[in-house]
Protein backbone atom coordinates (compact mmCIF):
# COMPACT_ATOMS: atom_id res chain seq x y z
CA UNK A 1 0.00 0.00 0.00
CA UNK A 2 1.51 3.51 -0.65
CA UNK A 3 2.18 5.13 2.33
CA UNK A 4 0.82 9.17 2.29
CA UNK A 5 1.93 11.62 4.69
CA UNK A 6 -0.96 13.93 6.12
CA UNK A 7 0.48 17.55 7.21
CA UNK A 8 -1.39 18.45 10.83
CA UNK A 9 -3.20 20.75 8.97
CA UNK A 10 -4.84 18.14 6.66
CA UNK A 11 -5.42 15.64 9.64
CA UNK A 12 -7.13 18.95 11.83
CA UNK A 13 -9.73 19.71 8.83
CA UNK A 14 -10.22 15.98 8.10
CA UNK A 15 -11.12 15.41 11.77
CA UNK A 16 -13.20 18.15 11.89
CA UNK A 17 -15.16 16.96 9.35
CA UNK A 18 -15.54 13.21 10.46
CA UNK A 19 -16.47 15.01 13.98
CA UNK A 20 -19.44 16.53 12.27
CA UNK A 21 -20.57 13.70 10.22
CA UNK A 22 -20.58 11.92 13.15
CA UNK A 23 -22.42 14.36 15.74
CA UNK A 24 -24.96 14.75 12.69
CA UNK A 25 -26.03 10.88 12.41
CA UNK A 26 -26.66 11.39 15.76
CA UNK A 27 -29.01 14.17 15.81
CA UNK A 28 -27.08 16.25 17.60
CA UNK A 29 -25.33 19.37 14.81
CA UNK A 30 -22.42 21.33 16.16
CA UNK A 31 -21.54 23.57 12.61
CA UNK A 32 -17.93 25.46 12.85
CA UNK A 33 -18.25 27.41 8.83
CA UNK A 34 -16.45 29.71 7.65
CA UNK A 35 -14.31 30.78 4.69
CA UNK A 36 -10.69 30.04 6.02
CA UNK A 37 -7.57 31.52 4.01
CA UNK A 38 -5.48 29.78 5.71
CA UNK A 39 -4.56 27.15 8.39
CA UNK A 40 -1.27 27.19 9.78
CA UNK A 41 0.69 24.99 12.66
CA UNK A 42 3.01 26.62 14.44
CA UNK A 43 4.38 24.42 17.54
CA UNK A 44 1.52 23.79 19.97
CA UNK A 45 -0.64 26.94 18.70
CA UNK A 46 -3.05 26.17 15.61
CA UNK A 47 -3.51 29.67 13.79
CA UNK A 48 -6.96 30.23 11.72
CA UNK A 49 -7.49 32.62 9.49
CA UNK A 50 -10.82 33.48 8.16
CA UNK A 51 -13.02 36.24 6.78
CA UNK A 52 -15.65 34.81 9.07
CA UNK A 53 -15.88 32.19 11.84
CA UNK A 54 -18.81 31.24 13.04
CA UNK A 55 -19.22 28.66 15.89
CA UNK A 56 -22.86 27.48 16.85
CA UNK A 57 -23.20 24.80 19.61
CA UNK A 58 -26.04 24.16 21.29
CA UNK A 59 -24.72 21.92 23.77
CA UNK A 60 -21.38 22.12 25.93
CA UNK A 61 -19.36 24.99 25.68
CA UNK A 62 -16.62 25.64 23.09
CA UNK A 63 -13.34 25.61 25.10
CA UNK A 64 -9.83 26.61 23.80
CA UNK A 65 -6.58 26.83 26.18
CA UNK A 66 -4.82 29.23 24.19
CA UNK A 67 -5.42 32.65 22.47
CA UNK A 68 -8.42 32.60 19.41
CA UNK A 69 -7.67 35.08 17.33
CA UNK A 70 -10.02 36.48 14.61
CA UNK A 71 -12.04 39.40 12.39
CA UNK A 72 -15.50 38.14 13.46
CA UNK A 73 -16.68 35.41 15.98
CA UNK A 74 -20.33 34.64 16.65
CA UNK A 75 -20.82 32.05 18.86
CA UNK A 76 -24.11 31.48 21.24
CA UNK A 77 -21.40 29.92 23.98
CA UNK A 78 -17.46 30.56 23.87
CA UNK A 79 -15.70 29.83 26.91
CA UNK A 80 -11.93 31.24 26.39
CA UNK A 81 -9.04 31.74 28.41
CA UNK A 82 -7.52 34.71 26.24
CA UNK A 83 -9.76 36.55 23.17
CA UNK A 84 -8.18 38.64 21.06
CA UNK A 85 -10.23 40.38 18.66
CA UNK A 86 -8.50 42.72 16.53
CA UNK A 87 -11.49 45.13 15.02
CA UNK A 88 -14.07 46.77 16.43
CA UNK A 89 -17.11 44.66 19.06
CA UNK A 90 -20.88 44.87 18.41
CA UNK A 91 -23.18 43.88 20.89
CA UNK A 92 -26.30 44.00 19.46
CA UNK A 93 -28.81 42.66 21.62
CA UNK A 94 -30.78 45.87 21.83
CA UNK A 95 -34.34 46.26 23.84
CA UNK A 96 -36.29 49.34 24.04
CA UNK A 97 -38.71 48.93 27.17
CA UNK A 98 -42.24 50.09 27.81
CA UNK A 99 -41.89 52.96 30.14
CA UNK A 100 -41.76 52.78 34.15
CA UNK A 101 -44.81 54.23 35.40
CA UNK A 102 -43.97 53.51 38.74
CA UNK A 103 -41.57 52.63 41.51
CA UNK A 104 -40.62 48.84 40.62
CA UNK A 105 -39.25 45.75 42.13
CA UNK A 106 -37.65 42.59 40.12
CA UNK A 107 -37.93 44.11 36.59
CA UNK A 108 -38.32 41.93 33.89
CA UNK A 109 -38.48 43.62 30.80
CA UNK A 110 -39.05 41.70 27.57
CA UNK A 111 -36.34 39.90 25.98
CA UNK A 112 -34.02 40.63 28.95
CA UNK A 113 -32.43 37.25 29.11
CA UNK A 114 -30.64 37.57 25.71
CA UNK A 115 -30.16 41.37 25.82
CA UNK A 116 -27.03 43.58 26.43
CA UNK A 117 -28.15 47.27 26.07
CA UNK A 118 -31.42 47.98 28.04
CA UNK A 119 -32.72 51.28 27.33
CA UNK A 120 -35.49 52.65 29.54
CA UNK A 121 -37.90 55.64 30.37
CA UNK A 122 -40.29 57.18 33.21
CA UNK A 123 -42.92 59.02 33.61
CA UNK A 124 -41.33 60.83 36.81
CA UNK A 125 -38.29 60.63 38.76
CA UNK A 126 -38.52 56.51 39.80
CA UNK A 127 -36.62 54.00 42.28
CA UNK A 128 -35.74 50.45 40.38
CA UNK A 129 -34.67 47.94 43.04
CA UNK A 130 -33.85 45.26 40.84
CA UNK A 131 -33.39 43.39 37.76
CA UNK A 132 -33.84 39.79 37.01
CA UNK A 133 -32.33 37.38 34.79
CA UNK A 134 -28.62 37.85 36.77
CA UNK A 135 -26.26 35.31 36.08
CA UNK A 136 -22.15 34.74 36.65
CA UNK A 137 -19.81 37.20 34.77
CA UNK A 138 -23.31 38.74 32.92
CA UNK A 139 -22.61 42.33 31.73
CA UNK A 140 -25.27 45.10 31.05
CA UNK A 141 -25.67 48.55 29.85
CA UNK A 142 -28.49 50.12 31.05
CA UNK A 143 -29.36 53.73 29.44
CA UNK A 144 -31.99 56.16 30.39
CA UNK A 145 -33.39 57.34 27.69
CA UNK A 146 -36.54 59.44 28.85
CA UNK A 147 -36.43 62.84 30.53
CA UNK A 148 -36.68 62.36 33.81
CA UNK A 149 -34.44 60.56 36.38
CA UNK A 150 -33.77 56.63 37.02
CA UNK A 151 -32.32 56.17 40.36
CA UNK A 152 -30.89 52.38 41.18
CA UNK A 153 -31.79 51.89 44.90
CA UNK A 154 -28.70 50.02 46.35
CA UNK A 155 -30.11 46.50 48.15
CA UNK A 156 -33.88 46.94 49.17
CA UNK A 157 -37.15 45.37 48.17
CA UNK A 158 -36.23 43.26 45.12
CA UNK A 159 -35.57 39.88 45.74
CA UNK A 160 -32.48 39.53 47.09
CA UNK A 161 -30.75 37.81 44.27
CA UNK A 162 -31.59 40.83 41.81
CA UNK A 163 -30.95 43.78 43.92
CA UNK A 164 -27.89 46.38 43.04
CA UNK A 165 -24.75 47.25 44.91
CA UNK A 166 -23.66 50.52 44.48
CA UNK A 167 -20.86 52.40 44.44
CA UNK A 168 -19.68 53.04 48.67
CA UNK A 169 -23.47 51.54 49.15
CA UNK A 170 -25.21 54.41 47.47
CA UNK A 171 -28.09 54.56 45.55
CA UNK A 172 -27.17 55.78 41.96
CA UNK A 173 -29.15 58.63 39.81
CA UNK A 174 -29.19 57.87 36.22
CA UNK A 175 -30.41 61.63 34.86
CA UNK A 176 -31.88 61.87 31.36
CA UNK A 177 -29.37 60.43 28.17
CA UNK A 178 -27.27 58.86 30.75
CA UNK A 179 -25.90 55.08 30.79
CA UNK A 180 -24.71 52.97 33.40
CA UNK A 181 -22.78 49.38 33.22
CA UNK A 182 -24.13 46.57 35.13
CA UNK A 183 -21.66 43.11 36.13
CA UNK A 184 -23.31 40.46 37.54
CA UNK A 185 -21.34 38.59 40.91
CA UNK A 186 -22.75 35.44 41.44
CA UNK A 187 -20.54 35.56 44.77
CA UNK A 188 -22.64 37.74 46.42
CA UNK A 189 -25.47 37.65 43.78
CA UNK A 190 -26.00 41.15 43.05
CA UNK A 191 -25.55 43.53 39.95
CA UNK A 192 -22.71 45.54 40.53
CA UNK A 193 -22.65 49.60 39.21
CA UNK A 194 -19.34 49.35 38.11
CA UNK A 195 -19.80 52.28 35.47
CA UNK A 196 -21.98 54.96 37.24
CA UNK A 197 -22.25 58.27 35.55
CA UNK A 198 -19.21 60.75 36.55
CA UNK A 199 -20.74 63.42 38.98
CA UNK A 200 -21.45 66.65 37.13
CA UNK A 201 -20.34 69.84 37.63
CA UNK A 202 -23.56 71.62 36.96
CA UNK A 203 -26.22 71.88 38.50
CA UNK A 204 -29.14 68.77 38.68
CA UNK A 205 -32.70 70.46 38.71
CA UNK A 206 -35.87 67.99 39.45
CA UNK A 207 -39.17 69.23 38.88
CA UNK A 208 -42.18 68.01 40.16
CA UNK A 209 -45.70 68.42 39.08
CA UNK A 210 -47.13 65.82 40.68
CA UNK A 211 -46.44 64.58 44.32
CA UNK A 212 -43.96 62.07 44.32
CA UNK A 213 -40.31 61.53 45.96
CA UNK A 214 -37.16 63.58 45.47
CA UNK A 215 -33.96 61.63 45.91
CA UNK A 216 -30.29 62.71 46.41
CA UNK A 217 -28.69 62.72 43.40
CA UNK A 218 -25.21 60.68 42.77
CA UNK A 219 -21.46 62.01 43.03
CA UNK A 220 -22.65 65.78 45.00
CA UNK A 221 -20.89 66.41 47.84
CA UNK A 222 -22.55 66.71 51.44
CA UNK A 223 -21.60 70.56 51.24
CA UNK A 224 -23.79 71.17 47.58
CA UNK A 225 -26.19 73.93 47.92
CA UNK A 226 -29.72 72.95 47.42
CA UNK A 227 -32.46 75.29 46.80
CA UNK A 228 -36.16 74.58 46.90
CA UNK A 229 -39.42 76.70 45.08
CA UNK A 230 -42.52 75.69 45.91
CA UNK A 231 -46.33 77.17 44.83
CA UNK A 232 -49.36 76.53 46.26
CA UNK A 233 -52.21 75.59 44.19
CA UNK A 234 -54.45 78.37 43.00
CA UNK A 235 -58.27 78.40 44.21
CA UNK A 236 -61.05 78.10 41.67
CA UNK A 237 -63.61 80.83 40.81
CA UNK A 238 -67.66 81.10 41.85
CA UNK A 239 -70.33 80.33 39.92
CA UNK A 240 -73.53 82.44 40.29
CA UNK A 241 -76.50 81.52 37.67
CA UNK A 242 -79.53 83.47 38.61
CA UNK A 243 -80.95 87.19 39.37
CA UNK A 244 -78.28 89.57 39.26
CA UNK A 245 -75.11 87.55 39.51
CA UNK A 246 -71.93 88.67 41.32
CA UNK A 247 -68.63 86.13 41.46
CA UNK A 248 -65.25 86.76 42.54
CA UNK A 249 -62.02 84.95 41.14
CA UNK A 250 -60.04 82.51 42.71
CA UNK A 251 -56.55 83.31 44.75
CA UNK A 252 -53.60 82.68 43.73
CA UNK A 253 -51.05 80.20 45.47
CA UNK A 254 -47.82 81.17 47.52
CA UNK A 255 -44.58 81.10 46.70
CA UNK A 256 -41.81 79.83 49.08
CA UNK A 257 -38.33 78.93 48.83
CA UNK A 258 -35.63 76.87 51.02
CA UNK A 259 -31.43 76.86 51.08
CA UNK A 260 -29.52 74.71 52.54
CA UNK A 261 -27.16 71.53 51.72
CA UNK A 262 -27.42 67.92 50.76
CA UNK A 263 -26.23 67.17 54.52
CA UNK A 264 -29.39 68.61 55.80
CA UNK A 265 -31.53 66.64 53.85
CA UNK A 266 -32.81 62.78 53.88
CA UNK A 267 -31.72 60.29 50.89
CA UNK A 268 -35.00 60.46 49.80
CA UNK A 269 -37.66 63.20 50.76
CA UNK A 270 -41.65 63.49 50.16
CA UNK A 271 -42.86 66.01 48.06
CA UNK A 272 -46.54 67.07 47.95
CA UNK A 273 -47.94 68.95 44.86
CA UNK A 274 -50.95 71.04 46.01
CA UNK A 275 -53.97 70.60 43.73
CA UNK A 276 -55.95 73.11 41.92
CA UNK A 277 -59.43 74.56 43.85
CA UNK A 278 -61.67 72.08 41.61
CA UNK A 279 -64.35 73.67 39.79
CA UNK A 280 -67.68 74.55 40.83
CA UNK A 281 -69.82 73.27 38.54
CA UNK A 282 -72.61 74.73 36.57
CA UNK A 283 -75.56 74.45 39.11
CA UNK A 284 -76.68 77.04 41.74
CA UNK A 285 -74.23 79.70 42.79
CA UNK A 286 -71.29 78.22 44.68
CA UNK A 287 -67.94 80.02 46.10
CA UNK A 288 -64.79 78.87 44.47
CA UNK A 289 -62.75 75.78 46.17
CA UNK A 290 -59.38 76.07 47.82
CA UNK A 291 -56.24 75.22 46.33
CA UNK A 292 -54.08 73.18 48.62
CA UNK A 293 -50.40 73.77 49.99
CA UNK A 294 -47.14 72.59 48.53
CA UNK A 295 -44.53 70.85 50.43
CA UNK A 296 -41.15 69.18 50.62
CA UNK A 297 -40.25 67.24 53.38
CA UNK A 298 -39.98 69.56 55.95
CA UNK A 299 -38.22 72.20 54.69
CA UNK A 300 -41.05 74.17 52.75
CA UNK A 301 -44.94 74.47 52.69
CA UNK A 302 -46.78 76.75 50.31
CA UNK A 303 -49.86 78.03 51.21
CA UNK A 304 -52.78 77.55 48.14
CA UNK A 305 -55.47 80.42 46.79
CA UNK A 306 -58.62 80.11 48.52
CA UNK A 307 -61.90 80.47 46.28
CA UNK A 308 -63.70 83.40 44.56
CA UNK A 309 -66.85 84.08 46.19
CA UNK A 310 -70.59 84.21 44.57
CA UNK A 311 -74.28 85.97 44.71
CA UNK A 312 -76.89 85.73 42.99
CA UNK A 313 -78.68 88.78 44.67
CA UNK A 314 -76.41 91.87 43.66
CA UNK A 315 -75.01 91.75 46.67
CA UNK A 316 -71.03 92.67 46.56
CA UNK A 317 -68.27 89.77 46.69
CA UNK A 318 -64.76 89.25 47.28
CA UNK A 319 -62.22 87.63 44.90
CA UNK A 320 -60.62 84.94 46.83
CA UNK A 321 -57.36 86.14 48.93
CA UNK A 322 -54.39 84.69 48.00
CA UNK A 323 -52.32 82.44 49.75
CA UNK A 324 -50.39 84.12 51.98
CA UNK A 325 -46.52 83.53 53.44
CA UNK A 326 -47.43 83.43 56.77
CA UNK A 327 -50.39 80.18 56.44
CA UNK A 328 -49.93 77.18 57.59
CA UNK A 329 -53.15 76.07 56.36
CA UNK A 330 -55.49 77.63 53.39
CA UNK A 331 -58.21 78.99 55.20
CA UNK A 332 -61.23 81.46 54.06
CA UNK A 333 -60.51 85.02 55.07
CA UNK A 334 -62.30 87.86 55.53
CA UNK A 335 -62.28 90.28 52.21
CA UNK A 336 -60.00 93.31 53.34
CA UNK A 337 -59.36 96.92 51.24
CA UNK A 338 -56.12 96.45 49.11
CA UNK A 339 -52.83 97.97 51.50
CA UNK A 340 -49.60 97.20 51.25
CA UNK A 341 -49.16 95.48 53.95
CA UNK A 342 -52.47 92.85 53.24
CA UNK A 343 -50.95 92.46 49.46
CA UNK A 344 -47.24 91.92 49.92
CA UNK A 345 -47.06 90.33 53.60
CA UNK A 346 -49.92 88.59 54.23
CA UNK A 347 -51.54 88.02 51.17
CA UNK A 348 -54.84 89.68 52.08
CA UNK A 349 -55.23 90.23 48.06
CA UNK A 350 -59.13 89.45 47.25
CA UNK A 351 -60.94 92.34 45.75
CA UNK A 352 -63.02 94.53 48.06
CA UNK A 353 -66.06 96.25 48.01
CA UNK A 354 -64.69 99.46 46.86
CA UNK A 355 -61.88 98.33 44.90
CA UNK A 356 -62.67 95.17 42.84
CA UNK A 357 -59.61 94.45 41.98
CA UNK A 358 -57.21 91.41 43.43
CA UNK A 359 -54.38 92.74 45.67
CA UNK A 360 -51.15 92.37 44.29
CA UNK A 361 -48.29 90.13 45.65
CA UNK A 362 -44.88 89.41 46.07
CA UNK A 363 -44.04 86.18 47.36
CA UNK A 364 -47.82 85.50 47.96
CA UNK A 365 -50.36 85.02 44.88
CA UNK A 366 -52.48 87.24 43.55
CA UNK A 367 -56.06 88.22 44.72
CA UNK A 368 -59.01 87.07 43.15
CA UNK A 369 -60.78 89.68 41.08
CA UNK A 370 -63.88 91.05 43.10
CA UNK A 371 -67.91 92.07 41.95
CA UNK A 372 -69.35 94.70 42.85
CA UNK A 373 -71.40 95.24 39.90
CA UNK A 374 -68.36 95.66 37.48
CA UNK A 375 -66.03 92.96 37.78
CA UNK A 376 -62.35 93.66 39.23
CA UNK A 377 -59.03 92.06 37.36
CA UNK A 378 -57.25 89.41 39.19
CA UNK A 379 -54.19 90.70 41.52
CA UNK A 380 -50.43 90.45 39.74
CA UNK A 381 -47.57 88.75 41.68
CA UNK A 382 -43.71 88.41 41.29
CA UNK A 383 -43.22 85.01 42.68
CA UNK A 384 -46.94 83.69 43.34
CA UNK A 385 -49.77 82.61 41.15
CA UNK A 386 -52.00 84.98 39.61
CA UNK A 387 -55.26 85.68 41.07
CA UNK A 388 -58.18 84.45 38.69
CA UNK A 389 -60.73 87.58 36.91
CA UNK A 390 -63.67 88.41 38.57
CA UNK A 391 -67.02 88.24 36.63
CA UNK A 392 -66.24 89.66 33.07
CA UNK A 393 -62.57 90.67 33.55
CA UNK A 394 -58.75 89.79 32.84
CA UNK A 395 -56.90 86.91 34.94
CA UNK A 396 -53.46 88.53 37.00
CA UNK A 397 -49.98 88.00 35.42
CA UNK A 398 -47.51 86.39 37.27
CA UNK A 399 -43.01 86.90 36.87
CA UNK A 400 -42.48 83.68 38.25
CA UNK A 401 -45.23 81.74 38.78
CA UNK A 402 -48.92 81.14 36.51
CA UNK A 403 -51.20 83.55 35.39
CA UNK A 404 -54.27 83.47 36.64
CA UNK A 405 -57.67 83.09 34.56
CA UNK A 406 -59.76 85.52 32.63
CA UNK A 407 -63.59 84.81 33.29
CA UNK A 408 -64.62 81.72 32.64
CA UNK A 409 -61.08 80.39 32.49
CA UNK A 410 -58.99 78.23 34.81
CA UNK A 411 -55.56 79.00 36.18
CA UNK A 412 -52.59 78.57 34.62
CA UNK A 413 -49.88 76.53 36.75
CA UNK A 414 -48.28 76.75 38.78
CA UNK A 415 -50.23 78.85 41.10
CA UNK A 416 -52.69 80.45 39.23
CA UNK A 417 -56.23 81.53 40.45
CA UNK A 418 -59.23 80.35 38.22
CA UNK A 419 -61.61 83.27 36.90
CA UNK A 420 -65.33 83.73 38.02
CA UNK A 421 -68.11 81.94 36.18
CA UNK A 422 -71.61 83.39 35.53
CA UNK A 423 -74.71 82.40 34.08
CA UNK A 424 -74.25 78.77 34.43
CA UNK A 425 -71.25 78.59 31.72
CA UNK A 426 -69.85 75.32 31.30
CA UNK A 427 -66.44 76.35 31.42
CA UNK A 428 -63.81 75.18 33.18
CA UNK A 429 -62.29 77.63 35.88
CA UNK A 430 -60.58 75.69 38.07
CA UNK A 431 -57.40 76.44 40.48
CA UNK A 432 -54.37 75.76 38.77
CA UNK A 433 -51.72 72.53 40.69
CA UNK A 434 -49.34 73.86 42.14
CA UNK A 435 -45.01 73.05 41.85
CA UNK A 436 -42.16 71.86 43.59
CA UNK A 437 -38.48 72.31 42.06
CA UNK A 438 -35.71 70.77 43.45
CA UNK A 439 -32.00 72.33 42.45
CA UNK A 440 -28.92 70.97 43.27
CA UNK A 441 -25.55 73.30 43.13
Amino acid sequence: MKKQIYSAAALFLVSLVLTAAAHAAAGDVRGVRGYFQSVQPSGTTLAISATDLDVSNTGNAIRTPGTVTAGTVSTSNLNTTSLTVAGTTAFTGLISSTQLSANTDNWAPAGIISASIVQVSTDASRDLTGLTSGFSGRWLSLVNTGANNLVLKHNTTSTAANRFYGPNNQDVTLTPNSAVLLQYDSTVSRWRVVGAPSSSTGATVDVFDSSGTWNKPAGKAASSVVRVQAWGAGGSGGNASTGTPRVGGGGGGSYKEWWGTLADLSSSESVTVGSGGADVGNGNPSGGNNGGPSIFGSKVRAAGGTGGGSDNGGTNVCGGPAGGISDTTTAARTCTAVSWLNDYIEGWGGGSVTTVRGGYGYFTGGGGGGDNGAGGAGGISVWGGGGGAGRSSVGGASTNGGAGGAAGQPGNAPGGGGGAKTNGASSNTAGANGRVTVTVF
